[in-house]
């Protein structure tokens, strides 16, 4: 019998802004997931609406660069780009997430947002 990964959890609080670009982001690795996110326009740009009213748009795409393993898991890897923008402020947008070859399931996401 082998070992179960040990869930952690997260050691700092994300914004509201950096939650809203982290579902886009799973989102944009899988898209027949749009359960509470609505879809992108044609244009591929995602319009999220913060609590506060504020509206962001994201235009992020998600590429394949590989597979693994974690946790004794198969691993499928992606790579994370795009920008958004949040009235003026324009800002890049990069990351990696992991998921479960077997069942789809995000094992790691991490998205760094570049404000400039």
């Amino acid at each position: 019998m082998r070992p179960m990964p040990v869930w952690r959890s997260p050691t700092v609080e994300i914004g509201a802004l950096e939650a809203a670009v982290a579902d886009a982001a799973r989102h944009a690795v899988l898209p027949l997931a749009e359960i509470g996110t609505p879809p992108p326009g044609a244009d591929g740009v995602r319009e999220i609406r913060l609590a506060d009213g504020r509206r962001v748009l994201l235009a992020l795409t998600a590429d394949p660069v590989g597979g693994g393993a974690q946790g004794g898991r198969a691993t499928l890897e992606f790579r994370i780009v795009g920008q958004g923008r949040i009235g003026e402020r324009v800002f890049l947008v990069s990351g990696r997430a992991v998921l479960d070859r077997a069942t789809r399931a995000f094992l790691d996401l991490s998205i760094a947002l570049d404000r400039g």
